[in-house]
């Protein structure tokens, strides 16, 4: 039977409007990756989300503390703002169970 396991990663989907391209969506998901973060990442895709919108999905292993969650999260949101301003919406969590 499986099991869940809690993680201790960041994970979410960012999600773009019809104004982001595709390339812009591989750019910023390329970045990501090669970010100083990039080796802690478990998961990360360009997906479609509707007809013509685009949305990176990602998890980023981290070192479970509050302090350090934050500062993932602030740095990700951060870059998407001054990238992307109000053409980009996020759904970012803390909590992750993986199935084994």
């Amino acid at each position: 039977m499986s099991q869940a396991v809690k993680q201790n990663w960041v994970n979410g989907q960012l999600r773009f409007s019809k104004n982001i391209s595709f390339t812009d969506a591989l750019s910023f998901a390329t970045e990501i990756k090669e970010s100083s973060e990039g080796n802690k990442i478990k998961a990360l895709a360009v997906r479609s989300c509707g007809e013509v919108e685009y949305g990176i999905i990602f998890a980023v292993e981290y070192d479970g503390t509050e302090k350090a969650r934050k500062a993932l999260f602030y740095k990700l949101t951060d870059k998407l703002k001054r990238r992307f301003g109000n053409d980009v919406n996020w759904d970012i969590t803390g909590s992750c169970w993986v199935i084994q």
